[in-house]
């Protein structure tokens, strides 16, 4: 079986209609957090723009206005780190459940003939490791590549060229790279 089927069956059977809001918790988390980080770029640069111009008109305003936009950014990330974190707490707690119920109806003679600290190994060591895939690395997949497109757009909206000439550059050094391996 396609380790893709298998990871959209599991999230099926694990997680149910609560995928929405897992799935849906971490690209709000990295859409508000790369939000966040862009702000405070923006900051920065209007900072630097003020200090060339030798003037402090409207730094209060432009200040709060981006702590004010930061905050609510970062308040919002926050929350939606706990509720993926939740969502990821409440289906590993069903797989657990789900592989020791199944465990419990193995017969007897399965246990008289295998170890049973083997198998319970075997099978703390199975239920941990497709944990961590709900725990940590599916958000761990999706965040970057999600970062990148939130940092594309106001790059394409300052200076279109250089993110074309950025994105072409890296797609051919992601081709060159791939070839030699």
């Amino acid at each position: 079986m396609d380790l893709r089927k298998v990871l959209i069956r599991l999230i099926k059977n694990i997680m149910g209609k609560c995928a929405f809001i897992y799935f849906g918790a971490i690209i709000t988390n990295a859409l508000f957090s790369g939000l966040f980080k862009i702000v405070g770029s923006f900051l920065i640069r209007d900072l630097f723009a003020m200090a060339e111009k030798g003037t402090a008109e409207g730094v209060w305003a432009l200040v709060s206005k981006n702590l004010l936009i930061g905050g609510v950014a970062l308040v919002i990330s926050i929350v939606a780190t706990v509720v993926y974190m939740n969502e990821a707490k409440r289906a590993i707690a069903k797989l657990n459940q789900l592989v020791y119920m199944k465990s419990v109806r193995l017969p007897m003679t399965y246990y008289e003939t295998h170890h049973t600290g083997d198998f319970m190994s075997k099978l703390m060591y199975d239920t941990e490791r497709t944990g961590d895939v709900f725990g940590s690395r599916i958000r761990r997949l999706l965040m970057p590549i999600i970062m990148v497109i939130i940092y594309l757009i106001p790059m394409l909206y300052l200076c279109p060229q250089v993110t074309i000439g950025l994105l072409v550059v890296h797609g051919i050094s992601l081709l060159v790279n791939t070839s030699m391996v």
